[in-house]
């Protein structure tokens, strides 16, 4: 792993070991600390395997720590296996909740991996540490996001509209019964340069974390992005480990 220091040379930032290109992924280990932007990899129907992106480390009311990810990205559900970067590689952890159809799930890393709250740099896009979760509804048309994933690496998007979506239910209805998420444009339209981009956190300018990346929408050049609406109103917060 690379390191890129600021001006006063007083922080080191993480680089990536391979810069995306094309078809090329950043499928290095990073066994020294996981961090938001890793691949993740999982078993599929007949052991294949499915790539997506990690999320970022939350603490639950309990004082319990987890990593976020893409449900569907763990057909297997509750205990499937996690591996980084992909099957062949190191086990990292299990797969032990999904947060209803939102797509957004928790793992749990093993004992004694560590899990950074901060993505990768790189040498125009100094990052820092993510502050908190933002509410969906703090964000407006037009505002600039981020996602750092091994497929694309850093790129900016920006909000077209929230779409807001309750789930079946036969009591009046909580914050939780609604998934709150985001049409986002990251100006390409086409789904396989998104492939392997599930899960990775969606950010603002301030690096308050809003959510994750899902899938593009077909044909319409832009991005479904579920929130973490439901996670602040369980009360889980931003961690590290």
């Amino acid at each position: 792993m690379g390191y890129l220091f600021g001006e006063e040379a007083i922080e080191e930032k993480a680089l990536g070991i391979k810069l995306p290109s094309g078809r090329l992924y950043d499928d290095a280990v990073y066994d020294d600390k996981l961090r938001p932007g890793v691949m993740f990899a999982g078993k599929g129907m007949s052991e294949s395997e499915l790539l997506t992106t990690s999320g970022v480390c939350v603490k639950s009311p309990s004082g319990k720590k987890y990593i976020t990810c893409a449900t569907h990205g763990f057909p297997g559900g509750k205990g499937a296996e996690i591996y980084h970067p992909s099957t062949g590689a190191q086990r990292v952890g299990n797969f032990v909740k999904q947060f209803w159809n939102s797509d957004v799930g928790l793992l749990e890393l093993n004992p004694g991996l560590r899990y950074d709250r901060e993505t990768f740099s790189t040498t125009e896009y100094p990052v820092k540490p993510f502050k908190k979760f933002v509410n969906a509804f703090a964000l407006r048309i037009g505002d600039i996001i981020h996602l750092n994933t091994p497929v694309n690496g850093h790129v900016e998007g920006v909000v077209l509209k929230i779409d807001v979506h309750r789930l079946p239910a036969d009591k009046p209805a909580d914050p939780t019964d609604y998934i709150i998420g985001h049409c986002m444009y990251f100006g390409n339209g086409s789904d396989i340069l998104f492939d392997g981009c599930c899960g990775g956190a969606i950010w603002t300018d301030d690096f308050d974390v809003v959510g994750q990346f899902r899938f593009m929408m077909k044909d319409e050049e832009v991005a479904y992005c579920p929130s973490f609406n439901s996670l602040m109103e369980l009360d889980y917060e931003l961690s590290e480990i």
